[in-house]
This record gives C-alpha cells, structure tokens and sequence, in this order.
C-alpha cells in the first residue's frame, strides 16, 4: 500500500453529505467553524461566490467543487451585496427539503450539493497541517473531469446516490492530494514527492514496527543522517523518528479499536518491547492509557 493511501485509510476518511439546495437570488448563507473538517461545495448550476472568513471571495464555476479546509467558516452567495448571511442551521430548520433538495425562492439562481469529509479528529497528522485554505476542483481539469460529472449525476438522488457520492467525494480528496504532491514545495505531500524522503516514509509504512534508527532510515534514503533530518524535518515538520513514533500510534489506536489484541500485543506490533514505555507514549498523546481508552471507547 502506497503512503498516501495508508494515511487516508488510518486517520479514517470518511464523506457525508450536508444539504442539496436550490437558491434564488439574492442569497447569502453562513456556515460556521467546524472542528477540522474539510468542507466542500459542488455548484451544478447557476454562480455562486465562497467567502473565506469574511476576508476574499471566490467565485465558482458551474461544475466546479470547491473545498475549505480545516473546517473554516465561510459563506457562500450569490454575488456582491448579496445582504447579511443568514445561518446554514437557520435555513435548514425553516426549510424543509422535498425530494432531498431545500428550495429557497424562485427562479433557481444556483445549485449545488454541499457534504465534507472528515478524519478522525483526534490525530494530527502533518499531511492535514499543510492543506491550501480552500482547493478548487475544475471540470476541466483531466484529473477531476470524470468524478465531478460522477457527482452531478448522482446528484439526481438515484437509488445508491448516497453511497456513490461518499466514494466519489472520497476518491476526488485523494486525486486533489496526490496532486498537490507535485505542486507543492513544503509540507508532507512534497516530501511524498521526494524520492529520498518517499522512501524513509515507505519503509516506516511497510514495517512501522521495526527497530528503525536514524541511521538505517538513512540507509533507505539513500542519504546521510544529517542531511535526512535536516531535509525530513522541513518538510513534514519533525524528525524521521518523531514521524515514526506519529504513525505507530496511530496504528497503536485502530489496533485497540479494531482487533482483540491485547495492550501487549499492541505495543509489541508497534514496536515497543516495554509495555510501560508504550503506554507513556500513547497517553502523551491521546491523554489516557491505551486500556483506559479502549474501556472507555467500548462503553
């Protein structure tokens, strides 16, 4: 399994779906703070302008998604002066959708599919640290074509809509970060697209309880010890163990969730050979135990 999808399928993405509307001009809706989600709007017709905290607006194409990171609160209208926004909770209590679409006014000035996509919040992973503000996805652009118009034709609400535009939603995230891998010059997608750096982190993917060392992560590398810290840690933002000791958490946490492995056998497939050491370790952070919080997950 390749890097990027091995993080995606640990933090655990996963998409949903927020409202579908149709909304006559004037309009101007808030959508407020919401903890680290990435938010995202499909406009399948008409225009429609994305504030970002008040600051600048974009204006999206018809066809286009766009996403907002970190579950910043925006607004979405329908032009300049568009008038105070009125609260996304507001406009979904007083209007009730029929056949799954909140009308709002007519003639229809915009459409358009809102959801998100959401990992588990509890991890800080550096690859949701270095994400853009807000991404745009262009219909025409060949990486995204074929997707977006997947979306706007389950956007029909068909039998299995839901389910395929989960997916969907889901497998456009990852094309939109394999390709900022190529474009971006910092951060843990560039090191992805460091030959060096991609392969300390596909050794540390493929066996993450080894015991690895600086020394030996080098060696996969292809680099020295020196010049692998200097260049991992500017770019995913901690040394290569710091990023090990991340990601056998990680997997330390979905063992405890999803299996029947005992805490010992846990630490022992995360690397650690002391039980104590790793419960330190996971306590430090996720600020409990792994028994405690496999106790209290399960009740």
């Amino acid at each position: 399994m390749d890097v990027l999808t091995d993080v995606c399928a640990n933090l655990r993405l996963r998409a949903g779906m927020h409202f579908s509307a149709e909304l006559a001009a004037p309009f101007s809706v808030g959508l407020p703070q919401e903890a680290r989600r990435i938010r995202f709007h499909l406009l399948l017709e008409g225009e429609l302008h994305l504030s970002l905290s008040g600051h600048w607006t974009r204006v999206i194409a018809p066809g286009d998604m766009v996403l907002v990171t970190e579950g910043a609160a925006h607004g979405l209208m329908s032009g300049p002066g568009a008038g105070t926004p009125l609260p996304v909770s507001a406009l979904l209590a007083a209007n009730s959708p029929a056949d799954g679409v909140i009308r709002l006014g007519s003639p229809a000035a915009a459409r358009l599919l809102s959801g998100y996509l959401e990992f588990d919040p509890a991890i800080r992973h550096p690859l949701l640290s270095d994400l853009p503000a807000m991404l745009t996805l262009r219909h025409d652009d060949v990486a995204f074509v074929a997707g977006l118009r997947l979306m706007r034709e389950e956007a029909r609400c068909g039998a299995g809509a839901e389910f395929v535009l989960h997916r969907t939603a889901e497998i456009l995230l990852i094309r939109c970060l394999r390709q900022l891998a190529l474009d971006e010059g910092a951060g843990f997608l560039a090191a992805l697209d460091d030959p060096a750096l991609a392969r300390c982190l596909a050794a540390i993917h493929r066996a993450p309880g080894q015991d690895w060392t600086v020394a030996a992560l080098a060696r996969e590398a292809k680099l020295s010890r020196s010049i692998l810290s200097e260049r991992f840690t500017a770019k995913v933002g901690m040394p290569p163990v710091g990023y090990l000791t991340l990601w056998r958490m990680i997997l330390a946490r979905r063992m405890l969730s999803d299996s029947a492995l005992t805490v010992e056998e846990v630490a022992e497939r995360s690397g650690y050979a002391s039980l104590p050491a790793f419960s330190r370790r996971f306590s430090q952070m996720f600020g409990k135990g792994p028994g405690p919080w496999r106790r209290d997950r399960g009740a």
